[in-house]
């Protein structure tokens, strides 16, 4: 297996293709990239801008180039000798028009050969529902579509359908004949008889086909005479014009054409309370796959299949692998068909404490642990308290995280994923007869206490798929079981139902069909805590929780404020040993901040007294640009403590603002506030209260009202600090056990929001024009060319440089990186808790990597982390193996001589951050 020594994500849509990313693979392999890591490629809606919302895995999207254009990107990056990663979407496809197997479905129902590939319930308990697919994408309820004509009959493409604006849903084949009625046509006798004489040739041929014993094929060839007869008479032609003239305005008739479909046309928020198709999360646009189906695996992953077999592609990262409901299955089906050659991590966020299941065969994770635990590093866990009280003082919120995360993943599980929840019940219904203590529990003890227990589950999900239960598994249903019992002390026989159900403790004589359908009810209870979770913290508790923004990210938690120099290294250790050649992330599509916004946020931590007292003067002095309804002022106090924040981070180095900037942040905004679930939502959306949200964020922006002269200065402090976080980051990241990934045009300063902020063009030209400079730069020359690259901070050479080198040491001590030795440093002297130092060994080569942190307390008057008037008698204390070695300084181009003890005055001259290179003799 060939492991990466570096990744690049690249996000592809129509504005950037194949052709853009062949432009830049020279630039890439300068840099020290080894691999693309692209975002999916296969074919999307039309116009996505990420490619998750596939419509045909087994095409590439021609959004984004031909086959023969992938092919010349590939055939430039093995003339570089470079590889390809894939991001690959397994547990869910686009649901619309474009889905050409989900129309097959809407057709032809459960008889469709697709009929399992997606995740239906064909069974659901709802009689509107059963062997009926739910289509909630009508912008109004049902009877208003229909009664103001929005929904129409048309007859295209060989096909009857039903079209509501641009989407045209197909109609069931065996209800064409409705369409066939001659009966008060005003022809003559003779067309009367020639048109009966088509008809009733129609109607014989659907007749025939609905007893055919392959019916799929029967119904294609139905509709094959169809066409033949439309398309050689005329008359007949006219026929069905005029009847579908009539149905579109006897809605009588039009209703009663719509209730014989497979599928149930239903406004958009029906979805949330009732639905019988798996979403992934809870959009309905995505409906997801049996991917563990080998039939299906073998529909869906054709062409990634050939394209590994062909080595094209070095490995896949599985996209939302807990959205699955059989993952381990799934992994092992990947591996055979990918190879053991093949490179393979999944997207998995981790909860602290958790581990990746080891049976797993891949490499690891995509990253986002490495985020957490990296961006832990720089926040402050000393002063948690101070901010803790901070926050109280300034929001009056006094809920505790974790009861605010249980309340919104109960708001989220109650109003988003009823219909998820709903279909729980009633198969753990069914399980109830077989289990002592559910023979008499009622329906809304079962509701009551199942919803508190999936709000209280502490991860995204287990993964019971048979009947052993992992002990990991065990320990975190008994957690949210004990929980639920203590919330509920009433339900105390639900508790016990549930705990016996979702450990698998099945009765002694239990049959075979009941173990599969209890199994299969757990796995389904997996595969809602998952959504859930995901829902509910990432996608609403962290855009309300404001504490400190730069904690609340994708693989974090904010009860984590901060991390020790001791629990990174133990992370480290615990990687190289168990997942030595996962990823490292520190920015990827996902994440809610860029990696240089968090960088900057963190120097907070650091200072609560002056964070607290500016936090204080800003709220005075804009007061005035509130705007009261009933009674309130809004935006409020928590809202207002988040702008200031998202502020802090995105503000560009330059003082005047970028002229779309103010855009950026109204958009930012708006979907933040709708993530809240507070004032407004996606689904309730508050015209009144987003206008003054952002006509309060507009002023603030505005030179005339005086904010920006308080903000700025300390805005500039703060950046400052940031850049050295950001560069430590850098090192960090690279010299770790795993894979680093660069998230696109992260080389240089990242202000980017959420997406789709984090989207935006990156500028190559710039980019290829630094490196092509620093590339320049001789070894004798570095004395000269740092004081500028430190002098303009801000263009953001000096983060390329850096990246840059280090990226050239793991090329060149390949083997040390990928399989060296980790060795934590210990420190002593004055500073001791503001750097991370660690020595990677493998054979003759040695790494020693020191990153300062904390540099608002290291540095309070500011400037850069050099010489003894900083560091005073701050020292690295060195094993004996590494005494007397000469080493090299990879950004400066210094010697030094190592003894036991090197203080760190001697390592910080010239440069904020330090790698060490020393080969053995």
């Amino acid at each position: 297996m060939q492991i990466p020594l570096a990744t690049y994500r690249i996000q592809f849509h129509k504005d950037f293709g194949f052709n853009q990313a062949t432009q830049i693979v020279d630039y890439l392999h300068r840099l020290g990239v080894q691999v693309i890591y692209a975002s999916p490629i296969f074919k999307a809606a039309s116009g996505s801008t990420h490619g998750y919302d596939v419509a045909d895995p087994n095409q590439i999207n021609p959004e984004v180039g031909t086959e023969e254009e992938l092919n010349e990107l590939f055939s430039s990056l093995r003339r570089h000798d470079m590889g390809w990663l894939q991001d690959i979407v397994p547990n869910h496809m686009v649901f619309s028009t474009e889905n050409a197997l989900l129309m097959d479905v809407l057709e032809k129902g459960y008889h469709s050969p697709y009929g399992r590939h997606f995740d239906i319930a064909w069974n659901h308990p709802s009689q509107s529902l059963r062997r009926r697919l739910l289509v909630p994408f009508l912008g109004v309820p049902y009877y208003e579509a229909l009664h103001e004509g929005q929904l129409e009959l048309t007859y295209q493409d060989g096909r009857f359908a039903v079209k509501y604006y641009d989407n045209y849903f197909p109609l069931k084949i065996e209800s064409y004949p409705l369409l066939f009625n001659v009966e008060g046509m005003p022809w003559d006798e003779a067309q009367l008889q020639e048109l009966q004489t088509a008809t009733h040739r129609m109607v014989e041929t659907f007749a025939t086909m609905v007893m055919a014993q392959d019916r799929a094929a029967a119904m294609d060839a139905a509709k094959e005479v169809l066409w033949q007869e439309y398309s050689s008479s005329p008359l007949f032609r006219e026929l069905v014009g005029k009847r579908l003239e009539i149905m579109n305005r006897d809605k009588e008739q039009f209703h009663e054409i719509m209730t014989a479909q497979y599928y149930r046309l239903a406004f958009w928020k029906t979805a949330n309370r009732e639905i019988n198709y798996r979403r992934f999360f809870n959009i309905n646009e995505l409906i997801s796959i049996r991917v563990e189906d080998a039939k299906v695996l073998e529909q869906t992953h054709g062409l990634i299949f050939r394209m590994l077999k062909r080595a094209v592609v070095g490995g896949v990262r599985i996209d939302h692998i807990d959205g699955l409901n059989d993952p381990l299955t799934y992994l092992k089906q990947l591996r055979k068909r990918a190879g053991k050659e093949a490179y393979i991590v999944v997207e998995k966020i981790l909860e602290p404490g958790e581990q990746l299941p080891r049976s797993w065969p891949v490499e690891g994770t995509s990253g986002y642990d490495f985020l957490a635990h990296i961006n832990g590093v720089f926040c402050d866990p000393a002063h948690k308290d101070a901010f803790d009280d901070i926050y109280v003082r300034f929001t009056g919120v006094r809920t505790e995280f974790k009861d605010m995360l249980f309340e919104k993943k109960k708001l989220i599980l109650e109003r988003l994923l009823a219909g998820d929840l709903e279909r729980l019940i009633f198969q753990f219904r069914k399980l109830s007869q077989f289990v002592p203590e559910g023979s008499d529990l009622l329906a809304s003890d079962l509701r009551q206490t199942l919803t508190v227990a999936l709000c209280f589950f502490p991860v995204y999900r287990t993964y019971i798929n048979s009947e052993k239960v992992r002990r990991q598994d065990r320990h975190y249903i008994e957690e949210a079981l004990q929980k639920t019992d203590e919330r509920l002390p009433g339900q105390k026989l639900a508790v016990q139902f549930l705990r016996k159900v979702l450990l698998l403790e099945l009765p002694r004589a239990v049959s075979t069909p009941l173990k599969r359908s209890w199994i299969r009810t757990v796995m389904k209870f997996q595969q809602v805590t998952g959504p859930l979770m995901a829902k509910g913290l990432e996608d609403t508790t962290f855009y309300i929780f404001s504490r400190l923004l730069s904690v609340n990210e994708v693989g974090g938690n904010p009860e984590a404020f901060g991390l020790s120099a001791e629990g990174f290294h133990q992370f480290n250790q615990e990687q190289l040993r168990q997942w030595p050649h996962k990823m490292n992330a520190t920015a990827t599509h996902d994440t809610k901040r860029g990696e240089h916004v968090r960088a900057r946020l963190n120097v907070l931590s650091e200072m609560p007294e002056e964070w607290e007292a500016k936090v204080n003067q800003w709220h005075e002095l804009n007061k005035g640009l509130k705007q009261e309804t009933n009674g309130t002022l809004l935006p409020d106090k928590n809202e207002e403590y988040f702008i200031y924040q998202t502020l802090l981070g995105s503000w560009p180095f330059e003082d005047r603002l970028p002229e779309d900037y103010p855009d950026r942040i109204d958009e930012y905004l708006t979907k933040a506030m709708r993530e809240a679930k507070v004032h407004t939502d996606w689904i309730n959306q508050s015209a009144a209260f987003e206008e003054t949200l952002l006509g309060f964020a507009r002023r603030l922006l505005d030179p005339a009202h005086g904010f920006s002269r308080e903000f700025l200065p300390f805005k500039n402090r703060i950046a400052h600090y940031g850049i050295i976080n950001s560069l430590s980051q850098v090192v960090l990241k690279i010299a770790s056990p795993g894979v680093p990934d660069i998230y696109q045009g992260c080389e240089l300063w990242d202000f980017s929001l959420v997406d789709p902020d984090n989207r935006r063009p990156v500028d190559y030209g710039l980019r290829n024009q630094y490196l092509t400079e620093i590339e320049a730069v001789s070894e004798n020359k570095l004395p000269d060319y740092l004081p500028e690259l430190l002098e303009h901070k801000t263009d953001g050479r000096i983060k390329l440089f850096t990246v840059y080198k280090t990226l050239q040491c793991r090329r060149q001590f390949a083997e040390a990186f990928r399989q060296g030795s980790y060795t934590p440093l210990a420190v002593s002297g004055k500073h001791p808790e503001k750097v991370i130092a660690f020595l990677r060994t493998h054979n003759n080569q040695r790494i020693l990597v020191v990153a300062p942190r904390f540099p608002a307390r290291l540095l309070p008057k500011g400037g850069w982390p050099f010489g003894e008037a900083v560091w005073g008698d701050t020292a690295l204390n060195l094993s004996g193996e590494t005494d007397g070695l000469t080493w090299t300084n990879i950004f400066t181009g210094e010697r030094v001589k190592a003894s036991e003890k090197v203080n760190l005055a001697q390592l910080f001259k010239q440069f904020p951050v330090v790698v060490l290179t020393s080969e053995v003799v």
